[in-house]
């Protein structure tokens, strides 16, 4: 679960508009994000790989729950990056 404080922190530093602009590698940042959060939803998608069937059905949950929040993320920091331009 790394991977997900990962894209937290670097989303909380992008999603300050105020602050965003001023970053010199804030598309760097960004880019990193995404990597991150491909990384994270292609992992056991099913919970298949998990030994136990409710540890794979908690993890589906989460996976969704978490996908759904990070996604949302990154899409508010694409406006917030398209309006640095």
């Amino acid at each position: 679960m790394a991977i997900y404080p990962k894209i937290t922190i670097r989303g909380l530093l992008l999603f300050h508009n105020n602050q965003l602009c001023s970053f010199e590698d804030r598309n760097l940042m960004f880019n990193q994000i995404k990597r991150s959060y491909n990384i994270f939803i292609n992992l056991d998608p099913d919970g298949s790989k998990l030994p136990d069937k409710t540890l794979g059905k908690e993890w589906k949950d989460y996976r969704k729950n978490t996908s759904i929040f990070i996604e949302n993320t990154i899409n508010e920091i694409q406006k917030a990056l398209d309006e640095c331009k």
